[in-house]
């Protein structure tokens, strides 16, 4: 499992690359794992 952090449209070509290669991947939001890592700590 890869887990990529949204970078407007910068992440694209990684995701096309993962899903080419038939990668299971997550694209979370920035500030959702912000708010995440602020929360646990």
């Amino acid at each position: 499992m890869i887990i990529l952090e949204s970078t407007g449209h910068y992440h694209l070509p990684v995701t096309r690359f993962l899903e080419d290669h038939n990668y299971l991947f997550v694209v979370v939001n920035p500030m959702l794992s912000y708010q995440a890592k602020k929360a646990s700590s």
